[in-house]
């Protein structure tokens, strides 16, 4: 089991892919593409991964423009305590965390 796991996931959405600035388009398109509501991995891997991590561990997710709640909210349905985020030098809500009890 780990004390932390660390995920950037894609999380932009489906229908946002084509208006990408182009330095982001030479990206593989699923690096980038986050399903529908962008949350798509967020779901799994807090679903799939939580027995994976130790109690009184972490996870810590790379959250996109506007998605810190959405993400927060996964994590408690999926049963971890403690949420928090911090923000990025922009002041953006960029990280969400949440440990296992």
């Amino acid at each position: 089991k780990f004390d932390l796991i660390v995920s950037n996931p894609p999380y932009i959405k489906s229908e946002d892919l084509c208006g990408l600035q182009a330095e982001v388009k030479y990206e593989p398109q699923t690096a980038l593409d986050g399903g529908i509501d962008g949350l798509l991995f967020y779901r799994a891997i807090a679903d799939n991964y939580r027995c994976a991590i130790k109690k009184g561990g972490s996870i810590c997710f790379e959250a996109g423009i506007d998605q810190s709640e959405s993400i927060a909210e996964i994590l408690r349905k999926t049963g971890y305590k403690n949420i928090d985020t911090r923000k990025d030098l922009s002041g953006i809500d960029r990280v969400v965390f949440g440990t296992v009890e």
